[in-house]
C-alpha cells in the first residue's frame, strides 16, 4: 500500500511534523492523503511531475514541467489498468487527435501525445490557471447578462473553429468552460475536454468505431434530445448544450432536470424548457437573449440556430471573426466586411469592458469586514490574525505561474480573543479532518458500485504496482501483489470489471513467467467472469422490461404514459443489443433468444411503421435461431426485418441508408441459397446486386460509406457465385470469381491492414 502524506488543502505543501493540523503558511487544513508515486518522477524522459490537479474514472491530470523548455504544462495520464482496454485507449488517443486538429485562443492547446516505455498513454496540454464556470456558478449561483454574453462570445468563437474542423464537442457544460485572466484584467475563456468529441471520419473510420450512432455519451443535464436518443449529431447538438449552460448561468437553475440521469434524458426528449423570465421572475433579461436561449433549446435541430456563426451574428450584430479572415464592419444585421483589414489573434481574445474583469469574476473580493469571503486565516504567535481573501490568478509580469494575488488584513487581538480564536480554529480543523477521514473510510460509494474511497485507492495502487512488477520481471512479488488486488476487487459491488483487470495483468504475468498451467486457469476465470457479467446484464435488462410491461398495463389509454415508456424503450435499446451480442459471443443462445423475444414483444407496442430498431432486433433473433440450427424460424424474421427497412427508407430516405436495405436483401438471399430455395435466392441477390453495383465503379477508400458499399458488393458477388454453382452453372460462377479477384486487388494494402486492425 502506498505511503500517506500530510498535505495542506490550500497550498498543497507536504509536512512531516506529527500533530500538525493547520498549515503555518496559509492556515489551510492539513490532512493525510495517499501519495501519488509519480510525484517528483520524470514521465516520458522529459515531463517532471509536480502535483496532482485532478482525477476521474479514466485518467489523472498532473501539473508538470517540461525538463528542457522549463515550461509548466498539464499532463493527462490514462489509468494504467485501462491501457489493456482497447476501446478506452482508442478514445484517449482520439481525444488527442480531435484536440490537436484545433488551434484557437479559446480552445485548450494540445502539445503532445505518447506512450511511455512502461505502456502508459499520456496527453500534454496547456496548464490553465483560473476557474471553471461550474465552480463560479456554485459560488455565485447566477451571473449578470453582460458577463454571460462575454462567456457566450468566446465560447462561440471556439465552437465555430471546432465545428469548421469537423469536431463536435458533445459534452459542453459549465465545468468544461475554463475562465482565466487575460490581458489588462480581461476574461479569457478556454473550452476544454474533447474526450468524447466526434470528428468527421478519416479514411480509417476511427470516429465511427468510437462514437457511432446509437451510443449515448455526455452529461445528461446538458445533452440534446438527439444525443439522448443516440441519434446522429451535428454542430446544432453543441448549440443545445450551450443553451442549457447559458440558461443556468443566467437564472441559477438548470432548464431541465429529473430525479435520475435517465429521467433527465427523457425530459430532454419530451419536455419543453421554461423561458428565462418564468425560471427567474425576479431577474430581467433582454428580449434578444431570451429569444436566443429559446431557439437554442428547441427540440428539433432545424428550429435552432444553424451554426455558432449565426448565433454570434444574432447576438452581436456582426459577422463572427475568424483568424486570418477579413475583419467585419458592424452595420446591424446587414453586415459588410472591410476590404483591407485582417482579423488577428488579438481581435479574437477578450478586451476589458466597463464592469467586466477577470478579477471581479474569477475571484471574489471582500465587500466589507462583516461579509468578506475569507480564503485563508492564520494566527501568528504574537496574536496577530492574518486574513487573506481572493484566489489565484493567471501569472502577471514578474510573477511565476500559479502565484497568488490576495488581499491581506492584519488584526491585533487581546489574550482572551487569542485563546477563543485558537480554540475555534482547533475545533473547526478537527471537525473538518474527522469528516474528511470518515468520508474516505466509511462512505460506501454508489449503490451500483459500492466500495469506500480508501478501498478504491488501495485497489488502484495494487493493480498499478502488480503491473509494474511484471514489467520489472519481479514475478514472485507481482503474484503476491495481484492476489491482494483480487481480494480488494471482490469488496466492490460491481466487481466484474475490476476483477477482469486484475486477471488480465495476471495473464501477462504467467505468460512472461512461462507458467502455462496457471495461464490456462486465468483464461478460464476470465471466460467465467465474462459469462457472469453478461448474465447479470441480462437480469437487469429483463427487470427493466418487466417494469415497462407492468407500467404499460397499468397506464393503458394514457398518451403520456405511452410516450414516457416509449422513451424508456428507446433509451434501453442500445444496451439490449449490446447484451445480445455478448450472449451470442458466449454461445448462450437460449438466453439471447429469451432477451430478444421479450424485447420485441414489448417494443412492438410502441414501434411505428418503418422503425429500424425493430428491424435490428429481428435480425439479431434470426441469427440466434440460425446458431441453434432452427432454420425454419430464420427466414420469416429476416424477411420482416427487410420489409421494415424498406418502408423506413421509403418514408425517410435521408435517414435510412440504402446500403442497409441492400444488406437486408443480401442476408435474405444468402439464407434462401443455403436452404436451397434457389428461385427466391436468385431474385433477392439480384436486388442487392442492382443497389450495390454503382459502388464498384469508382471506389473511394477514403470514404467509409463507399468502402462499405464496395465490400458489400464483393460479398454479393460471392453469394451469387455460390448460387450459380448450386444451380450447376459453373461457367457463370467462374466468371464471378474472376471479377471478385479483380475487385479485391483494387483495395490498397494499407486499407486491408487498417480493416484488419479494426477487426482485432
Amino acid at each position: 500500500m502506498a505511503a500517506l502524506q500530510k498535505v495542506c488543502l490550500i497550498c498543497k505543501k507536504e509536512y512531516q511534523e506529527e500533530g500538525l493540523l493547520v498549515c503555518p503558511q496559509d492556515g489551510g487544513q492539513i490532512v493525510p492523503m495517499m501519495k501519488d508515486p509519480l510525484i517528483g518522477k520524470l514521465l516520458a524522459d522529459k515531463y517532471e511531475i509536480l502535483s496532482v490537479l485532478g482525477s476521474g474514472g479514466m485518467s489523472v491530470i498532473y501539473k508538470a514541467r517540461h525538463q528542457y523548455m522549463d515550461r509548466i504544462c498539464a499532463v493527462k495520464l490514462l489509468h494504467p489498468f485501462l491501457t489493456s482496454d482497447n476501446s478506452l485507449f482508442q478514445r484517449f488517443q482520439y481525444e488527442a487527435k480531435a484536440a490537436s486538429n484545433l488551434s484557437h485562443p479559446n480552445i485548450v492547446g494540445m502539445h503532445d501525445f505518447g506512450i511511455t516505455n512502461d505502456g502508459r498513454a499520456y496527453l500534454v496540454m496547456d496548464f490553465l490557471d483560473g476557474e471553471d464556470l461550474g465552480s463560479i456558478l456554485e459560488r455565485e449561483t447566477h451571473l449578470n447578462e453582460e458577463i454571460v454574453r462575454e462567456v457566450l462570445r468566446q465560447t462561440l468563437l471556439g465552437l465555430d473553429h471546432a465545428h469548421s474542423k469537423g469536431v463536435i464537442h458533445r459534452d459542453l457544460k459549465p465545468s468544461n468552460l475554463f475562465l482565466m485572466q487575460g490581458q489588462e484584467d480581461s476574461i479569457l475563456l478556454k473550452i476544454v475536454d474533447f474526450g468524447i468529441a466526434k470528428m468527421a471520419d478519416g479514411p480509417d473510420g476511427a470516429g465511427q468505431n468510437l462514437t457511432r450512432t446509437g451510443e449515448v455519451f455526455g452529461s445528461p443535464l446538458y445533452m440534446s434530445p438527439e444525443q439522448c436518443a443516440g441519434k446522429p449529431l451535428d454542430a446544432r447538438s453543441d448549440l443545445y448544450s450551450l443553451g442549457c449552460l447559458t440558461f443556468e448561468a443566467l437564472t441559477g437553475r438548470r432548464p431541465i432536470i429529473g430525479n435520475t440521469a435517465l429521467e433527465t434524458m427523457q425530459k430532454h426528449l419530451a419536455e419543453t424548457a421554461p423561458n428565462l423570465s418564468t425560471a427567474a421572475p425576479n431577474l430581467t433579461f433582454s428580449d434578444e437573449m431570451s429569444q436566443a436561449v429559446e431557439a437554442l433549446l428547441a427540440k428539433r435541430p432545424d428550429d435552432r440556430f444553424e451554426s455558432a456563426a449565426h448565433l454570434y451574428e444574432f447576438l452581436f450584430h456582426e459577422t463572427l471573426p475568424r483568424l486570418g479572415s477579413p475583419r467585419p464592419t458592424s452595420t446591424g444585421h446587414n453586415l459588410k466586411p472591410a476590404d483591407q483589414l485582417q482579423v488577428t489573434e488579438q481581435d479574437i481574445k477578450s478586451k476589458p469592458k466597463s464592469g467586466l474583469s477577470a478579477s471581479s469574476l474569477i475571484t471574489k473580493p471582500p465587500q466589507n469586514d462583516s461579509n468578506m469571503s475569507i480564503d485563508m486565516a492564520a494566527m501568528t504567535p504574537n496574536g496577530t490574525v492574518i486574513v487573506q481573501t481572493g484566489s489565484s490568478l493567471a501569472a502577471q509580469p514578474g510573477t511565476k505561474s500559479g502565484d497568488s494575488q490576495k488581499s491581506t488584513i492584519m488584526l491585533t487581538l487581546s489574550g482572551r480573543q487569542k485563546t477563543a480564536i485558537k480554540a475555534s480554529f482547533g475545533v473547526i480543523t478537527l471537525c473538518v479532518v474527522a469528516s474528511f477521514i470518515a468520508f474516505i473510510l466509511f462512505w460506501p460509494g454508489p449503490a451500483n458500485d459500492s466500495g469506500t474511497i480508501l478501498t478504491r485507492w488501495i485497489y488502484t495502487y495494487q493493480l498499478w504496482r502488480g503491473e509494474s512488477l511484471v514489467k520489472e520481471q519481479n514475478f514472485a512479488e507481482a503474484e503476491k501483489t495481484l492476489k491482494e488486488a483480487e481480494k480488494t476487487a471482490s469488496k466492490f459491488g460491481e466487481k466484474f470489471s475490476r476483477m477482469a483487470s486484475v486477471l488480465n495483468v495476471e495473464l501477462m504475468l504467467y505468460t512472461n513467467w512461462n507458467k502455462y498451467d496457471e495461464r490456462e486457469k486465468i483464461i478460464m476465470r476470465l471466460t467465467d467472469i465474462t459469462r457472469q457479467r453478461a448474465l447479470a446484464s441480462l437480469d437487469r435488462a429483463m427487470t427493466e422490461l418487466n417494469r415497462i410491461d407492468k407500467a404499460r398495463e397499468q397506464g393503458k389509454g394514457s398518451a403520456t404514459t405511452h410516450n414516457e415508456l416509449k422513451l424508456d424503450m428507446i433509451t434501453a435499446m442500445p444496451a439490449v443489443l449490446s447484451i445480445s451480442k455478448q450472449l451470442y459471443a458466449l454461445e448462450l443462445y437460449e438466453d439471447q433468444e429469451t432477451l430478444l423475444r421479450r424485447t420485441i414483444d414489448t417494443y412492438e407496442h410502441f414501434a411505428d411503421g418503418g422503425d429500424t430498431k425493430l428491424s435490428k432486433l429481428k435480425t439479431e433473433l434470426a441469427y440466434c435461431h440460425w446458431a441453434q440450427d432452427e432454420t425454419d424460424q430464420v427466414r420469416p424474421l429476416l424477411e420482416s426485418a427487410k420489409d421494415i427497412l424498406q418502408e423506413a427508407h421509403r418514408m425517410r430516405p435521408n435517414e435510412v441508408d440504402e446500403l442497409d436495405v441492400a444488406n437486408a436483401w443480401l442476408r435474405l438471399g444468402q439464407i434462401d441459397r443455403d436452404l436451397n430455395s434457389l428461385a427466391k435466392a436468385g431474385e433477392e441477390l439480384d436486388v442487392a446486386y442492382k443497389v450495390l453495383q454503382p459502388y464498384s465503379e469508382k471506389p473511394d477508400f477514403k470514404d467509409a460509406r463507399k468502402t462499405r458499399g464496395y465490400r458489400l458488393f464483393i460479398e454479393t458477388l460471392n453469394a451469387r457465385a455460390d448460387y450459380f454453382e448450386r444451380k450447376g452453372d459453373a461457367g457463370a460462377a467462374l466468371q464471378l470469381k474472376k471479377e471478385i479477384a479483380t475487385l479485391k486487388r483494387r483495395i490498397p494494402l494499407e486499407q486491408r491492414r487498417l480493416e484488419g486492425r479494426s477487426a482485432e
